[in-house]
């Protein structure tokens, strides 16, 4: 048996550019423990303390703000070009013939191959299509946190 301990976590999203070791150096320094890095996300926990009332990796609105533009900035090309690619296999779908013709080929080894992908097609645009314009509708989200802390009186 062991006695519990209360622990507090804390993310924060970086770029590809980040220095790694001088990185978690810093929050070390600060008395943060680094668990694990998933893509660009950063965990780290430390434990709490009576003293420790509301303990935060990022304690100024600067910081909060930079934060917020890193996941804007990170996530943002990715999300363009999935919405772009939907929008272009919506307009093939919907203004063309491509997919419900016998005569076009998207796979040329087998026939049945052929017929999945053009059933499915469709649809994974259209899925994309949701992803993504669910992906900017919390960018605007995101932005609006982003706005309120830059003018925190209104």
């Amino acid at each position: 048996k062991c006695s519990s301990e209360e622990w507090i976590y804390q993310l924060d999203f970086r770029g590809n550019a980040v220095k790694k070791d001088e990185y978690l150096q810093l929050f070390a320094d600060c008395g943060w423990e680094f668990i694990l890095q998933h893509d660009r996300w950063f965990y780290f926990r430390k434990k709490k303390e009576p003293a420790d009332a509301d303990i935060a990796i990022f304690s100024d609105r600067d910081s909060k703000i930079n934060m917020c533009k890193r996941i804007i900035n990170g996530r943002l090309r990715v999300n363009v070009g999935l919405f772009g690619l939907s929008c272009v296999i919506a307009l093939i779908t919907v203004f063309t013939d491509f997919f419900r013709s016998g005569e076009s080929v998207l796979f040329p080894v087998n026939a049945w191959i052929n017929d999945f992908l053009k059933a499915a097609i469709p649809w994974i645009g259209i899925g994309l299509l949701l992803v993504s314009s669910y992906s900017f509708y919390e960018y605007g989200k995101i932005r609006k946190r982003i706005d309120a802390l830059k003018n925190p009186i209104k």
